[in-house]
């Protein structure tokens, strides 16, 4: 189970996510990274959970490529 926070003031937003995976129903891992920093101006970010995958290619590979591709 993934937990994501996310709050919002005025002009700032906060986020933030667990690092924990659990593989099939048994074994957990931690030190996931479920939170992405895309760019800095302007200023966005990115959370995944569940599969994260996109047909078999994982969501946190995608997105450093994208940033490796746009220079963020």
């Amino acid at each position: 189970m993934t937990s994501e926070i996310l709050i919002m003031k005025n002009d700032t937003i906060v986020m933030a996510a667990d690092s924990a995976v659990t593989i099939g129903n048994r074994k957990t891992h931690t030190g996931a990274n479920k939170l992405f920093g895309l760019s800095d101006e302007p200023p966005m970010a990115m959370m995944i959970f569940g599969a994260a995958t996109f047909g078999s290619i994982s969501l946190e590979s995608l997105i450093k490529d994208y940033k490796k591709q746009n220079r963020f």
